[in-house]
């Protein structure tokens, strides 16, 4: 399977492999996916995402004004609290997750049944890389904090324990 995922990234735009292995009887423990599903997961996610990344960047412009003028003193971590980029860090820390939260829902989970919160053995599904995932998402997520409450004004020892 790894193979295929890494002859598909040489491929390039060919999905038809991709599509293949994931209607496989191997792929997410025995469940087939339709190549009509899958259309509609992979491009429902790939428009979800440039919509957040879009807005994102539409918000910060709009919230740091006059940042080519003054970007190199403005993105430089503070001394004293400033309350001023604390709310600006918590109105855009707050856009962009739920961004991110609502456009994951609208992308990966759309399509399937819920159910209640419960343990299963996934370990050997996607070849771990959904572990991969979730490992690098806390590592940047922690830096992003770590880093986003020094700009703000808090001391490091504070910063650490807060991200």
């Amino acid at each position: 399977m790894l193979k295929r995922l890494v002859s598909l990234s040489i491929v390039g735009n060919d999905r038809s492999l991709l599509y293949r292995h994931l209607g496989s009887p191997d792929c997410c423990g025995g469940r087939r996916h339709s190549d009509r599903s899958l259309r509609k997961v992979i491009t429902s996610w790939l428009s979800a995402w440039q919509k957040v990344i879009f807005g994102s960047f539409i918000l910060f412009l709009s919230i740091c004004p006059d940042t080519h003028t003054n970007a190199q003193t403005y993105l430089m971590p503070s001394d004293t609290f400033s309350r001023s980029r604390f709310l600006t860090l918590a109105a855009g820390g707050t856009v962009l997750y739920g961004a991110t939260v609502v456009g994951l829902n609208k992308a990966w989970y759309k399509g399937y049944e819920r159910s209640s919160f419960h343990f299963f053995n996934d370990w050997g599904e996607w070849n771990n890389l959904d572990k991969t995932g979730h490992l690098f998402t806390s590592y940047f997520e922690t830096e992003l904090s770590y880093r986003g409450c020094r700009w703000i004004g808090i001391n490091e020892k504070k910063s650490r324990w807060l991200a």
